[in-house]
């Protein structure tokens, strides 16, 4: 039998044991962990064990289980598959369901503040590099997205401005996923793009999966869901820049911000096709009945009544944004996503496998490789800039001293420059410049090879 790595740990008898159900079994079967005295079983997002897979090992684990035990099945949304669950772990018991209500699913108005902006898929991409050029949105970021391609469409779009974000998807490994969190959660980058098709595939009726097309179906972790279950620590905005196909993603997306009695913000783009979602959201967390805050159409007594805040952007505003924004889209055609996609996956292979055992030895290495480095050459770089005549005027009062009067096209610099070189210059007199010139000349013919081989030749002869 090949050598089990948590055989020190369990053999000194600790008295929480955590692990996934496949792991367990592994432990439980090859004799080094005894359940004889367990007194209770924790089963946690309960909804998603069948799911992932485990329906077996939640079966078999059974038969290592003592006669009285108390079993906990905990999740945000509990379904049909936690009656077989206990079925599974407990045959004869009395259960008891503890919920909290309705409006609890999310922190309150005082903890999290939800905002929606009305925006169709050409507006969205625009608004956002508004948002965060202009330093509107600040703090630690997770922006998600309905699928892979809109993930890496996006990456690249931010990439185009010079605004740096990692990325989490099911394709890549699972160390380099680790450690992108990792890497996030210590604040080595604000801005991480995420996507949780996985889950939303899981929430998504048959039907309608069976209708998509088997060439976008891709090798990918069936274990993987970012949108619960992950630690994200201290973020402050979450942005749904595709709205959730369902109210329970919604619920889980957002609750990755306002955790632990902080601040938090979560802001929703939401397309005329996305209505009737935000109508099912609001129905689950806002049960009384209230009228729905349409974003755009929006009066006080709605407001009052809705857990959503109509975000108050104006798109006028923003129009040399959208026109920046435009032309980056035009180039970022789905030849360039998919070559993209390819590239990051094989970067995160070589880093994730041939060099493992490089980096167990050279922590500083480790600690150094980064992965929101951009995808693809940068051919535009005045994109990263922000001139003055991008700033709304009403924040340009609120905008940074550094922002005011900046110039930063690279044609204005160097037209500054030379003429700062010719005002220091024209001082100096014309006779005397001149001669520097032909001094300067005759030095770089001399010089030159290709004027100089004949006058060699000759005096050689």
């Amino acid at each position: 039998m090949r050598s089990f790595p948590y055989r020190p740990l369990i053999l000194e008898n600790p008295d929480i044991v955590i692990g996934t159900p496949s792991r367990l079994m592994q432990v439980l079967r090859s004799g080094f962990l005894s359940l004889k005295h367990l007194r209770c079983i924790v089963v946690d997002e309960a909804d998603l064990i069948f799911t992932f897979g485990h329906e077996a090992e939640i079966r078999d684990l059974r038969t290592y289980l003592p006669q009285k035990i108390q079993a906990i099945l905990m999740s945000a949304t509990l379904d049909d598959t936690s009656k077989i669950i206990r079925r599974y772990l407990v045959k004869h018991a009395n259960w008891v369901r503890v919920e909290l209500p309705d409006e609890a699913f999310l922190p309150g108005d005082n903890q999290l503040t939800q905002y929606i902006i009305s925006a169709e898929d050409e507006d969205k991409y625009a608004i956002l590099i508004a948002l965060f050029k202009l330093r509107i949105v600040r703090g630690k970021t997770l922006i998600f997205t309905n699928s892979v391609d809109r993930c890496y469409k996006l990456r690249l779009f931010l990439d185009e401005f010079g605004i740096r974000a990692a990325l989490l998807n099911s394709e890549l490994p699972v160390k380099s996923r680790s450690h992108i969190i990792d890497q996030f959660n210590r604040g080595l980058y604000d801005y991480l793009l995420a996507t949780d098709e996985s889950q939303a595939d899981h929430n998504t009726p048959s039907s309608e999966v069976s209708n998509k097309s088997s060439k976008r179906i891709r090798h990918r972790d069936t274990e993987y869901g970012v949108s619960r279950g992950i630690d994200f620590q201290m973020v402050s905005n979450v942005i749904n820049f595709d709205f959730p196909p369902t109210p329970i993603l919604y619920v889980h997306r957002v609750g990755r911000t306002a955790r632990a009695d902080q601040m938090g913000t979560a802001l929703s783009f939401v397309s005329k096709a996305e209505e009737s979602r935000l109508v099912d959201v609001e129905a689950l967390l806002n049960p009384s009945g209230a009228a729905v805050v349409k974003p755009g159409v929006a009066n006080e007594k709605n407001v009052a009544s809705s857990v959503f805040r109509p975000y108050q952007f104006r798109l006028s505003e923003v129009d040399g944004f959208k026109y920046r924004a435009a032309d980056v889209m035009r180039h970022i055609t789905r030849k360039v996503v998919r070559e993209a996609r390819l590239k990051e996956i094989k970067i995160e292979l070589l880093n994730s496998e041939r060099l493992k055992g490089y980096f167990q030895d050279h922590i500083p290495d480790l600690e150094a490789l980064r992965h929101d480095k951009p995808l693809k050459h940068i051919a535009q770089p005045h994109l990263k800039d922000v001139p003055d005549y991008l700033v709304p005027q009403s924040l340009k009062a609120l905008m940074p001293s550094s922002f005011q009067g900046r110039k930063t096209s690279a044609r204005w610099k160097r037209r500054n420059l030379h003429t700062d070189d010719k005002s220091k210059t024209s001082s100096i007199d014309p006779k005397k410049r001149l001669h520097v010139k032909h001094k300067q000349a005759r030095k770089r013919k001399s010089q030159n090879p290709l004027f100089s081989f004949r006058r060699k030749k000759s005096k050689v002869g």
